[in-house]
């Protein structure tokens, strides 16, 4: 705290370098109302063609999958809840992250909402080795007054640990 901060960074990119990128990406997915899921790949290569790349060229693979519930009873109260998975790897970085998120919310009356957002992704990096988690929980309250005028109110927790740097709260 309170020591200044400087950086320097030089490249040295060779002049005669060529390179191709190949880029291609599909996705999936259906949404039945009440259920939806899709599923994807990405992926980017990068081939040198002439000169030296060293190491400013990198290739990357990105695979996908997400499932998500919904329900609403009786107009006053609805919920959903998804789950979503993604393995990344690429030159410089890898890893496999899980998500899940839910939501509750319950409106009591037509100008007044309850909502209850809850949040966890985990993930695990194996370049460069790590792990990382986030927890989060927000209650919100929304009220909407006569004349349009709107408030909302809330309260929330977020928790991010890493393996190499401090926990923030």
């Amino acid at each position: 705290p309170g020591a200044p901060l400087a950086a320097s960074y030089s490249y040295v990119v060779d002049p005669s370098l060529k390179y191709t990128v190949t880029s291609w990406w599909t996705t999936a997915g259906a949404d039945l109302r009440w259920i939806a899921f899709s599923a994807g790949h990405r992926q980017t290569d990068q081939t040198p063609r002439a000169g030296n790349a060293g190491t400013f060229l990198e290739n990357r693979r990105s695979d996908t999958a997400q499932v998500r519930l919904r329900g609403a009873w009786k107009h006053a109260v609805r919920g959903q809840a998804g789950a979503g998975y993604e393995r990344y790897a690429a030159t410089f970085l890898a890893y496999v992250r899980r998500r899940f998120d839910q939501l509750l919310s319950y409106r009591p009356r037509r100008n007044l909402t309850l909502d209850l957002n809850a949040e966890q992704t985990h993930t695990d990096y194996s370049l460069p080795v790590r792990q990382s988690d986030t927890r989060a929980i927000q209650l919100s309250m929304s009220w909407l007054a006569p004349g349009n005028w709107s408030t909302t109110a809330l309260v929330g927790r977020r928790v991010y640990e890493d393996s190499v740097s401090p926990t923030d709260t």
